[in-house]
Order: C-alpha cells, then sequence, then structure tokens
C-alpha cells in the first residue's frame, strides 16, 4: 500500500488523462458495479422471505382455502399416542326414537318346531330395529265461507274471519324451509323454487320466496334487538369479523356471540361500527384476536390463544425462536389444564389456583428474555404482547371465559359459504334481513330450540 502511495506521488496522474477513453471506461465501470451492487442487495432481501417457510393455515391466520401448498392432511403435531381409538374414549351409537311412529310385529304366530301357538314372551331377548324416513307430499288446507241467512231473523250470519293476502298462500312449514335453505343452505332463488317444484311437487315463484325472507325478516326485529341485549348482559362475548359485498362494495360481517346467543351485523370494520352496537353497557371479557378495533373497547380483554400459537408455530420453523418455543408451550399447557376440568373448573379452587399462579409466575419469565436483533418477526410478536400479557392467561381466571375466538369463527362459517357461492348480497336490505335471521337461527341451535319452529316465531329463547 505504502509503495502505492509513493507512485502515486511520482507519477501523478495529468489532469489532461481525464478526458481520454480509457479513464471514461474505468469510470463507467466503477457506476455500473455500483448499481449491481445495489441489485445484489435487493435481490438479496427478496430471497429471504423464499429462505423462510412458506405460511399457510397451520401457522399463520391463513384460512386453509389460501394454502398456497395445500396438504392431504390438516397439519398435526405428531404425539406418542397410538392411531385410532384411545383407552377410555366411549364409543357412542344413535339412540333409539322412544315413540316411533309405526311398529311392525316381527314375531313368527306358528311355532316352526311344533306348530304351537301360544308363546311365553322373554322380554331380556327382545331385538330391536328402526328405520327413519321423512315423507314429502304437498298438504292443502281448504277454508270455505258460505252465504249463510238465519231462517228466524232472516238475516245475514257473519262468517268467521280470515286475513284476505291472495286466494292462495303458502303454509308455515314452506315458508320456514324457505327462509332455512336461503339462508343456511346458501340457495337462490332459483334454485329453492326448483326443490319445491322438483321435489315437493309445489310451484312457487322467486317473487313468492322474496316475500317470505322480507316478512319473517321484518318479525324477527324485535327478537334480534333481544338477542343483542342479552349479549350486552352477559359475562363473556366473543367477536370476529369477514368481507362481504353489498350492492358490489366491499362491507365487513361482524359476530357477537357467546354460549347462548349470536348476534350479526354488516357495515364497516371500524371501532366506531363495533362501538355502536355494543355501546358502553357491556363489562364483561371480551374474547377476539389482536385486531385493534376489538382491543380499543373499554372492558376486559381476552386475546385468541390459537392466533398466537399459529405464529410462534411459524416463528418456530423461521427463526428457530426460543421465545417462540416456550410462548408456545406455556399457552397450550393452559388450555390443556382448562379443558382437563372441563366443566368442573374453579378458579378458586385451591390446587387449580396454585396451578394458574405458576402460569403466570412462568409466562412473566418467558417476556423475561427479549428476541435477539436477527429474529426480526419474534421480536415484533415480543413488542406487541408486552403490553398485553396480563390479556393472555386471563380465561383462567373465569369459569366461563374460552381461550380461544374459535367459536366466533364458527360463527362465521356460514356467511363465508355465502359470499364463496353467491358472491354477496345485491342490495342493503338483503344483507340486512340475512344478519337478523342469522341471530335468530345461531341462537336457536345453542339452546336447542327447534330451528324451523324458530324462524316461525314460535319459541322463547332462554
Amino acid at each position: 500500500m505504502e509503495e502505492r502511495k509513493r507512485e502515486k506521488q511520482q507519477y501523478p496522474i495529468d489532469e489532461r488523462c481525464r478526458d481520454c477513453s480509457l479513464f471514461q471506461v474505468v469510470e463507467e465501470m466503477k457506476k455500473e458495479i455500483a448499481e449491481l451492487k445495489e441489485k445484489v442487495s435487493s435481490l438479496e432481501k427478496e430471497l429471504e422471505q423464499y429462505r423462510k417457510p412458506p405460511k399457510d393455515s397451520s401457522n399463520s391466520s391463513i384460512p386453509p382455502s389460501n394454502n398456497k401448498w395445500e396438504k392431504k392432511y390438516p397439519f398435526k403435531e405428531k404425539t406418542n399416542r397410538k392411531t385410532g381409538g384411545q383407552i377410555g374414549h366411549k364409543g357412542t351409537n344413535k339412540a333409539y326414537i322412544e315413540n316411533p311412529d309405526e311398529i311392525v310385529n316381527l314375531d313368527n304366530g306358528i311355532c316352526p318346531y311344533c306348530g304351537g301357538v301360544h308363546f311365553i314372551e322373554n322380554e331380556k331377548k327382545i331385538k330391536r330395529k328402526q328405520i327413519i324416513d321423512i315423507k314429502i307430499a304437498p298438504y292443502t288446507k281448504e277454508y270455505v265461507q258460505h252465504h249463510l241467512i238465519c231462517k228466524k231473523c232472516k238475516r245475514k250470519v257473519p262468517n268467521i274471519p280470515f286475513e284476505q293476502v291472495g286466494n292462495i298462500e303458502y303454509g308455515n312449514l314452506i315458508q320456514a324451509l324457505s327462509v332455512y335453505l336461503n339462508v343456511q343452505g346458501n340457495m337462490s332463488y332459483e334454485r329453492i323454487r326448483k326443490f319445491f317444484k322438483e321435489v315437493c311437487k309445489i310451484d312457487i315463484s322467486e317473487g313468492s320466496i322474496d316475500n317470505i325472507l322480507n316478512s319473517i325478516a321484518e318479525k324477527h326485529e324485535i327478537n334480534a334487538e333481544k338477542i343483542l341485549s342479552e349479549l350486552k348482559k352477559s359475562d363473556v362475548i366473543g367477536s370476529d369479523e369477514t368481507s362481504i359485498r353489498i350492492n358490489k362494495e366491499n362491507k365487513y360481517l361482524w359476530v357477537l356471540q357467546n354460549e347462548q346467543y349470536s348476534y350479526f351485523s354488516n357495515g364497516n370494520r371500524s371501532f366506531e361500527k363495533l362501538n355502536d352496537i355494543i355501546g358502553e353497557e357491556f363489562n364483561g371479557v371480551w374474547v377476539s384476536d389482536r385486531y385493534n378495533a376489538q382491543l380499543k373497547l373499554n372492558c376486559s380483554h381476552q386475546l385468541c390463544l390459537s392466533h398466537i400459537i399459529r405464529e410462534c408455530r411459524y416463528l418456530i420453523e423461521s427463526e428457530k425462536s426460543k421465545f417462540a418455543k416456550r410462548l408456545k408451550e406455556l399457552l397450550k399447557f393452559s388450555i390443556k389444564l382448562k379443558n382437563k376440568y372441563g366443566c368442573d373448573f374453579e378458579p378458586f379452587r385451591a390446587d387449580i389456583f396454585r396451578k394458574v399462579q405458576v402460569l403466570k409466575k412462568e409466562l412473566i419469565n418467558v417476556f423475561k428474555i427479549r428476541p435477539k436483533k436477527e429474529e426480526k418477526d419474534s421480536l415484533k410478536l415480543w413488542k406487541s404482547l408486552i403490553p398485553r400479557v396480563n390479556q393472555l392467561l386471563l380465561f383462567l381466571e373465569y369459569k366461563n371465559v374460552p381461550p380461544t375466538n374459535n367459536a366466533s369463527e364458527r360463527g362465521l362459517r356460514n356467511a363465508v359459504t355465502k359470499r364463496k357461492v353467491s358472491g354477496g348480497h345485491r342490495s342493503k336490505n338483503g344483507a340486512d334481513r340475512f344478519c337478523i335471521i342469522s341471530s335468530v337461527i345461531e341462537t336457536a341451535k345453542k339452546q336447542s330450540v327447534d330451528i324451523l319452529q324458530a324462524i316461525l316465531g314460535n319459541f322463547s329463547f332462554a
């Protein structure tokens, strides 16, 4: 290096040589090398995302339908258990119907050995078999009013009045079935019309189906408001949202639910929309993912542990993160602890309380170790959860608070299927109608109320 410096001092570059062609070529090459270095560095950054394992439904919040490399079977962690039924698992069979509509006696009236006709019944050796089927046939009931005149006073006798809407109306079962097939079966008006015509031998127009849906939804507006008011009084609410199309515009469908009630509403995804629905009346625990609009609500929060566990699984695969591994194991163990006791889980029972306190201390220890700078995604998760550590194991302090938001996601499955089948709703009225009827049907399912009777309004929710 020193010799080169001496040479430069002894033989300095003449300013006139800078204009020569060779010097220009060297300068151009230097510029080109600098540009190529920038391109290489940018390409290396792009390649980093491909070096990491791909995100799918097993290690992120991506739905299974969007998996780029669909697996034959869903992801399941390996255990030491053998395949098949586990020891202690109770098998179940379909129970007999206690009051069958028809009983067919298959006893032989004559003894094949001696020809006798008198028998002694052995009740211990009765064999039963039931065949369950349905009868599909139109049933028409006609109401008739005659012109009657009293013989005594010669006056016209008034008939028993009935509501005259048209010459022919459709009965309760047809109305309830039409609503169910559209809202829960995701069938179009045309397919419902074909079903009634080809299977039930009943000719019904698409306009009649639309009128039925409108009348049922109008009848249940009060019930939907009652469901919402009951949710506001409850101790726990889970929420989630999904995108829908209304009149060719992108909107969102919200579900608020717990073990007894489900309520649906459509609109935007903002905190203001959610706050308009729930107001300031709710003082329980809100179970949700980490979407900010939900976390702004002024109440206690339980974060969905399923989402966090999936994120940890991805960080373990991509960054070999020790923080993510410890956090995932602790969260999974806490869920198992509550599932182990089931309905007998009492947070203030001495043995359970001690275990919960140990888990909380361990959780604090997990967050004491900060991920390395190289573990960018792990550090990002750590920073986002640090202010909300108390919201990870809050479900262990309550008997009826779940650790995950899975019930809310299941509540939206039918709406997602409808969006994929039909593409969305043509009008705001159709979307509102769907929300009202879905609220009633999903609540009826949770309270073991007959769905068709619930659609007709012949019910009383607990």
